[in-house]
């Protein structure tokens, strides 16, 4: 190998990294719009859900009953279990 093929070989490589480095950023951007993008869809489901069974629960006396014994079970952070009872939830 000639140095005029040894300074090509370089210059491939170095090409080939700046498309690596590319490609790892757009790879990291692309990550990130997904992640994001699945916490709006379970953010979206929560509300859903939330609003959902917050209003069968004032319309159906079974559904409240059964809510309410869930939340006591299945909730057990302090903090959030505080404020369900200062809401009348516990």
């Amino acid at each position: 190998m000639n140095r005029m093929d040894e300074v090509k070989a370089t210059d491939r490589i170095a090409v080939l990294r700046k498309r690596e480095q590319a490609l790892r950023i757009a790879i990291a951007a692309e990550r990130d719009r997904q992640e994001r993008r699945a916490a709006r869809s379970r953010t979206k489901l929560v509300l859903i859900i939330g609003e959902t069974l917050l209003s069968q629960s004032a319309k159906v006396p079974d559904v409240d009953i059964r809510l309410r014994q869930l939340l006591k079970t299945a909730v057990v952070d302090d903090r959030s279990r505080q404020f369900l009872a200062s809401q009348g939830w516990l």
